[in-house]
């Protein structure tokens, strides 16, 4: 079962990490515009694919990457809990 609290962690302390220089995400954040807002460049968003395959196992390949679900912390979360929800639905069948 994902942490929400933990999760947000771990995504932030990454985004945090890849950033272009500049101030680091705070709480109030969720809703920033990683690429618009110059916080990350387009190859972040390759890292950022990579991270979610590795850290939560989503499945870009089989997905598809959708832009929007990466826009934000906000998206990039609701994007791991509806992956998440949706495995677990699988492995409850």
């Amino acid at each position: 079962m994902i942490q929400p609290d933990a999760t947000k962690r771990q995504l932030v302390e990454f985004l945090n990490s890849i950033r272009r220089p500049g101030p680091a995400l705070g709480p109030g954040d969720d809703r920033r515009p990683l690429i618009v807002s110059g916080f990350i460049d387009s190859l972040g968003v390759l890292e950022i694919i990579a991270f979610l395959e590795r850290a939560f196992a989503l499945n870009f390949a089989r997905r598809g990457i959708n832009p929007g679900e990466l826009a934000t912390v906000e998206s990039i979360l609701n994007l791991i809990g509806a992956e998440s929800a949706r495995l677990a639905g699988t492995c409850n069948e």
